[in-house]
């Protein structure tokens, strides 16, 4: 790909999990995410349109408000920067696999809605996971519907198996996490959806070992983000893996 080409596209990715983001913040809150416009959460700036540029305008302004000067969550930065590659990965990696490019369109985006919401206020919105689940019927029903049934048995299997675990220790995966795998299960199957836990189990331990200090590892920590990661990798090396 042209590499003014590539910076087009990765920039359009970031703008559109920019706007993913918001929605993930302002869903959980009963907020509308059209009203108010863009606005600084502590002092209430409007955002003009060269504070709205993604990546770009939390650099110029060294993560803080212009107004108020308060530091902006990182967040945004990570969830911007991550979302224009990866959506630069599957254009440029899966173009001719349009099956395996449209599941990992869906993974990515309602991963950085989810992402967003269960980071800020550790919820996965039962609205947003039934957009992501019908989502998810479509594409198996268009995609592989001989074997659509199959799916919806592999994910209530995944659902039912995880729910059970919830409820012995409730302690452990959220409930919003369950519906999730339970989506997922749909999405990969179940076999695939086992291996999303275990690499989201495996990478989550990884990050609490290496960026939470010691009295901050008994807080919980947002498995949603971890499963949305696993998912991803998942689909993209098997797809790889199986060429």
């Amino acid at each position: 790909m042209d590499w003014i080409l590539f910076v087009l596209v990765f920039y359009f990715g970031s703008c559109l999990a920019s706007f993913l983001i918001l929605v993930g913040m302002r869903v959980p809150r009963g907020e509308s995410i059209v009203f108010p416009p863009s606005h600084c959460e502590a002092c209430g700036h409007r955002l003009n349109a060269t504070e709205l540029f993604p990546i770009l305008s939390f650099l110029w302004q060294k993560g803080r408000c212009r107004q108020c000067g308060i530091s902006l969550p990182s967040l945004y930065f990570v969830l911007e920067l991550s979302g224009g590659l990866s959506f630069c990965f599957i254009i440029v990696s899966f173009a001719t696999d349009p099956d395996t490019s449209l599941a990992l369109f869906l993974i990515w985006g309602f991963g950085i809605v989810l992402t967003a919401s269960d980071v800020t206020s550790f919820l996965l919105p039962n609205s947003i996971m039934r957009g992501f689940f019908l989502s998810v019927l479509l594409f198996q029903f268009h995609s592989n519907r001989s074997l659509f049934f199959s799916s919806l048995s592999s994910g209530a299997g995944v659902f039912v198996l995880l729910y059970i675990l919830y409820l012995l220790h409730p302690e452990g995966l959220g409930g919003g996490d369950v519906k999730l795998c339970g989506v997922l299960g749909v999405l990969l199957g179940y076999q695939a959806t086992l291996f999303v836990i275990f690499l989201a189990s495996l990478s989550g331990l990884a990050f609490s070992l290496r960026h939470r200090r010691t009295a901050a590892r008994t807080t919980p920590l947002p498995f949603g983000p971890f499963l949305i990661l696993g998912s991803f990798l998942t689909v993209a090396l098997e797809s790889v893996l199986l060429k």
